[in-house]
Parts: C-alpha cells; structure tokens; sequence
C-alpha cells in the first residue's frame, strides 16, 4: 500500500491541514506514485522532508526510474542525483562536433 510506503498508514482520515509539512510532502508523493506517469515533474521534493522521508523518496526516484521513467526535480540542493549531460544527447542528425565552439 503506498501510504504504508510512505509512512502514511492509519493517517487515511486525517484532514491534511492537521498532517505536518513533512506528512503533506509525503503525501503530495503518495499522489504521484499512484498517477502511474512517466514522467515525473517534482518542485523542491526534498523540502520538509525528514531523513526517512527522503531515503523514501530516493528510492521511489531510483524505482520510478528502473522502470524507464523520468524525474525533472528543481532543487536548491547541490549534489545528489544524477545530472543530464544535454551535450552528449542527440538525435543522430547532429554530431557534438557540431554544435560546440
């Protein structure tokens, strides 16, 4: 159950102005998770989290990820995940030759 996942479990009735930032986090996730897309587009979702919430998190990215899906995360955080290097994508019609300086 994704709320177990998220350490959510007996929260199911709970107004959510009662949930803490951390809770409401989670749960914004929890939506995530269940609108099965794949593509994922996720503002600051490490803020409010606490060490658990993030370890939770990072391995719902890691899985969301081994099954072919895509994460954009904006983030002030410097360091951790994996960074796109748009230089080394192409289409096949370009070289990086031709577009570097």
């Amino acid at each position: 159950m994704v709320l177990e996942r998220l350490q959510l479990a007996g929260r199911e009735n709970d107004l959510v102005r009662l949930l803490s930032q951390g809770q409401r986090r989670r749960l914004a996730l929890a939506r995530v998770l269940l609108s099965q897309r794949p593509l994922w587009l996720l503002d600051e979702p490490h803020a409010g989290l606490d060490a658990d919430g993030e370890q939770v998190l990072e391995a719902c990215l890691a899985e969301h990820a081994q099954g072919g899906g895509l994460a954009v995360l904006a983030t002030h955080r410097a360091g951790g995940g994996d960074a796109l290097d748009m230089d080394g994508l192409h289409d096949g019609s370009r070289h990086d030759s031709d577009h570097r300086p």
